[in-house]
């Protein structure tokens, strides 16, 4: 059977993985996400990891999702770049428990980006219920903030293609310079409006 480029089996051996957050404070990613290194120039896995998870009839995807949330009525609860440089290693963690990478996690006082690998057996809505859940125990847990944080209902979930992973990672690692001229607002209907996705003025901001 042809190898075929795509996510690893659940029954593949593990990898290994280190991560680093950056000195803005505004990003986890993921240095090394297989054993070889880092992503191809393409944005595709690389063939090592391939040929690890390839075998046998398991089932296999390849899907990478960015997710973007924000909190409850977007209140700079996130203002402190300490909360910020212990909450993405944090969500990037979840992740993983849940069977997912994160390639990319960053945003800033009012709310997240996230780029991940969804694992065959999670649905998008799941792990981001898992995600806000055990982030804002996390958060409301050991007195990390004044006042009871809350994410917002909602999220924005966008399919990526494998070329434009590394676009995304610079994208989400210059959070805080982008959002010095744009608003989340703004950031949000670009995003909507790139991707053909209409929405309710009325109901969208919560």
């Amino acid at each position: 059977m042809p190898v075929r480029k795509t996510l690893l089996s659940r029954t593949a051996k593990p990898l290994h993985s280190t991560a680093r957050c950056s000195p803005q404070a505004n990003l986890w990613k993921m240095d090394k996400f297989v054993e070889t290194g880092e992503l191809a120039e393409n944005g595709q896995i690389s063939r090592k990891e391939i040929l690890i998870g390839s075998a046998r009839g398991h089932s296999f995807s390849q899907l990478y999702i960015h997710i973007v949330f924000s909190t409850k009525r977007r209140l700079p609860f996130l203002r402190k770049s300490e909360i910020r440089r212990q909450l993405h290693p944090y969500l990037a963690t979840t992740c993983k428990r849940k069977g997912c990478t994160a390639l990319a996690v960053g945003g800033t006082e009012d709310h997240v980006h996230l780029l991940i690998r969804l694992s065959r057996t999670q649905s998008i809505a799941n792990i981001v219920r898992d995600l806000k859940r055990a982030s804002s125990h996390w958060l409301n847990s050991g007195a990390k903030l004044p006042h009871q944080f809350r994410w917002q209902k909602g999220y924005g979930a966008f399919s990526i293609a494998p070329g434009q992973i590394k676009v995304l990672m610079r994208y989400i690692e210059n959070q805080m310079e982008h959002h010095a001229t744009i608003s989340y607002k703004d950031e949000i209907r670009r995003i909507c409006q790139k991707f053909g996705v209409e929405i309710d003025e009325e109901f969208m901001w919560e």
